[in-house]
């Protein structure tokens, strides 16, 4: 988390303490420049979610496309030129991914910085999401399904819906305290949530969930804490982003997180 790495201030701290273990003024500097360049150069949220990254590249040569427009898609080797599914929703692989990657980013930025228009775009992008994610249509590798239990909304699969969360997860709770309780219930309920509802019932590969859980938080392993039985799907994704009590909370407090099933 964050939260649990960094605090605002850290910023000045690094630059009176260079070899301090937490940030060094120059890799500071390197990390906040990363950040602007790709607030730079932030796309637009994509109209639908992604493709396999892997159906991305030249049938002949094998080599990973070049975007040059939504609908053209070139290979830097033989110069073959693609178009229309699956390299039209491919190319969105890597939109997402930076979306993520951005709200994560910007997350610590804030943490580092307290300048307020990290949070302001890591705001941004996720209220985008939690206005669009739930209108995104299930989809595997092939295509469009409700029926495989591994298909995601922002990609075609489980893997990639839940590295994409977990930054995003991470951004959000880096700038939870900049936001109104509107635009937290916002991003929770139209975001977190349902995504965190999905990747679960991936896990479960299809069948019945299982009927207990048990959530624990610890310091050491002789030591285990926040101990929380769940019965369904419903109360397995609150019991881990509910804000005032949920495992996430716990986690970010103590540093560790075990699910037992």
């Amino acid at each position: 988390s964050p939260q649990a790495s960094f605090s605002a201030g850290s910023e000045a701290m690094a630059a009176q303490q260079p070899a301090s273990p937490q940030i060094s003024a120059s890799g500071w500097a390197d990390f906040r420049s990363a950040v602007d360049r790709s607030l730079a150069n932030r796309p637009d949220l994509p109209s639908r979610g992604a493709q396999w990254f892997h159906w991305y590249c030249c049938k002949a040569c094998g080599v990973h496309l070049k975007t040059e427009t939504p609908t053209r898609h070139v290979c830097s080797k033989c110069g073959a030129v693609y178009s229309g599914w699956p390299y039209d929703d491919a190319a969105f692989f890597s939109v997402h991914h930076a979306l993520g990657l951005l709200v994560r980013d910007c997350g610590i930025a804030w943490s580092l910085s307290d300048d307020r228009r990290y949070a302001d775009a890591a705001r941004s992008v996720l209220m985008d999401y939690a206005g669009t994610y739930r209108s995104y249509p299930r989809h595997d590798n092939s295509g469009p399904t409700e029926r495989n239990c591994d298909a995601g909304r922002a990609f075609s699969q489980i893997l990639d819906e839940s590295v994409w969360l977990i930054n995003l997860v991470q951004g959000y709770d880096a700038i939870a305290m900049t936001l109104d309780k509107a635009d937290r219930t916002r991003v929770i309920e139209g975001l977190i949530r349902p995504a965190a509802d999905l990747v679960f019932a991936g896990e479960w590969a299809g069948g019945e969930p299982p009927q207990r859980y048990v959530f624990a938080s610890f310091d050491d392993y002789d030591d285990v804490k926040d101990v929380t039985w769940t019965s369904s799907q419903h109360d397995l994704s609150r019991v881990i982003v509910d804000s005032e009590n949920g495992c996430l909370k716990a986690v970010f407090k103590r540093g560790m997180l075990l699910i037992f099933r």
